[in-house]
């Protein structure tokens, strides 16, 4: 991934990263959060997170060739019919 495209991606998901543990509540955040994408932009947001998934893979190789352990992500696929499932409860 070069530069300009991991700025982009860092800058995305910087409202999402938990950076210190003290306080931070999983209830506290909204899993029906798309960060403004909608299933206009599917194939974008597919897009994005096929190279999410690409950097964060050659994040774990470097942390690897350190003998390190430090990057753990949790992703879930948004989809209406699962958004409409979950508001009926």
């Amino acid at each position: 991934m070069d530069k300009p495209d991991r700025k982009r991606l860092q800058d995305f998901l910087k409202p999402y990263r938990v950076t210190k543990g003290k306080g931070f509540r999983l209830a506290d955040r909204d899993p029906g959060d798309t960060h403004g994408l909608t299933s206009e932009h599917k194939g974008r947001a597919a897009e994005m997170l096929a190279r999410g998934v690409d950097w964060l893979a050659e994040e774990q190789e470097k942390l690897y060739a350190q003998d390190r352990w430090a990057c753990c992500s949790c992703s879930r696929r948004w989809t209406p019919r699962a958004r409409t499932a979950r508001s009926s409860t």
